[in-house]
């Protein structure tokens, strides 16, 4: 896992991640990532890139890859459709909690007492 956003949304995603039995999580830089994967250490890496947070804020497509060794190529599919599993239901959290924050705030007035 390589996190070059490191944003709230972000470590969010690598808590959940980390939390599946099914993956094995080790964070590191580009580099590392990719020279584990070169010498087999690591089948590969998802890189959440700098702007994640900011693009699903703007509705943009987000930043997001993975690289992986050929080799372990039916092991990645495998573990990406865990992973975008998981990513739909992070974000899709965290975009209805925005939009009903938003809605509240626009069309409801909160009164505060003064004494």
């Amino acid at each position: 896992m390589c996190d070059e956003d490191n944003s709230q949304l972000s470590n969010k995603l690598i808590s959940i991640l980390d939390s599946c039995k099914n993956l094995s999580i080790t964070e590191s830089d580009y580099l590392s990532s990719i020279n584990l994967i070169s010498r087999g250490k690591n089948s590969g890496v998802l890189i959440i890139k700098d702007g994640f947070e900011d693009s699903l804020a703007k509705h943009l497509s987000l930043p997001l890859e993975i690289k992986y060794d050929k080799a372990h190529e039916l092991e990645i599919r495998l573990l990406q459709s865990i992973i975008i599993n998981k990513l739909l239901d992070t974000l899709g959290n965290e975009m209805l909690t925005k939009s009903v924050d938003s809605y509240i705030k626009t069309n409801f007035q909160i009164w505060t007492r003064v004494s």
